[in-house]
């Protein structure tokens, strides 16, 4: 299950449910916070892991870097 919420021009939060199976195969669904930036596309994901539920943070940057084509 996957829902986002838009609350601001700048910061959204979602909220993701993942099978058992996925907590063996990856380190982004082990128990914790984790931080994600992608600079390319202006913006810091926040990740609260516990257990198979997960919420996510999404923080679009003031000032965006971008990538400029030409």
């Amino acid at each position: 299950m996957y829902k986002s919420i838009k609350i601001t021009k700048r910061y959204s939060v979602a909220f993701n449910t993942f099978r058992k199976a996925a907590k063996s195969i990856s380190k982004a669904y082990v128990t914790g916070y984790h931080k994600k930036t992608d600079e390319i596309n202006s913006f810091d994901t926040h990740f609260f892991v516990l257990g198979r539920f997960r919420i996510m943070i999404y923080v679009t940057h003031k000032n965006p870097i971008g990538h400029s084509c030409g």
